[in-house]
């Protein structure tokens, strides 16, 4: 049901429902999956605090989930913790680095830390891997906006190797 009000844009109704739905959840990875939803209605409420806290939970539950880290980071950014951001970044792009998603968010990271050149590359990258989608599209605005030229795709740094 968090879902849906998230969906129909209602956060707070959103927040009520998640809440009731982590008390009932018989899993701490189901918990957590419902506190990366919360957190989302936390940030639409202005509540960043509250959704630090929840995606801190998140992400120690589900280290593996990029999707939980790039959250993170933009929930990071969105606070000026700019640090924070390039290491929650840093850790979705090595859990998943052909993600459209988390390689857009990942040069919006660099670009407002001013590292062009990261930029470049995660932009560059997913304009590259889903060039029709959403994240895809947005990507490669970014790079003309933001008056980066993408290097041949040969020059582009390989996906990070996780270890």
């Amino acid at each position: 049901a968090g879902n849906a009000w998230l969906a129909a844009g209602d956060a707070a109704r959103a927040r009520t429902a998640l809440a009731q739905a982590i008390e009932g959840a018989g899993d701490e990875r189901g918990r957590a999956q419902l506190r990366l939803d919360r957190a989302r209605a936390l940030v639409a409420l202005g509540l960043l605090g509250e959704a630090q806290a929840d995606l801190a939970l998140a992400t120690a539950a589900l280290p593996d989930d990029a999707t939980a880290w790039s959250l993170s980071a933009a929930l990071a950014l969105r606070q000026e913790r700019v640090p924070a951001a390039r290491t929650a970044s840093a850790r979705a792009v090595l859990l998943a680095p052909d993600d459209p998603a988390v390689l857009l968010q990942a040069g919006n990271v660099a670009l407002l830390s001013g590292d062009e050149a990261a930029a470049r590359a995660h932009f560059g990258r997913a304009a590259r891997v889903a060039p029709n989608s959403a994240e895809g599209r947005a990507a490669a605005r970014a790079l003309g906006e933001n008056g980066l030229e993408v290097a041949p795709p040969a020059a582009l740094p390989p996906a990070p190797q996780r270890r």
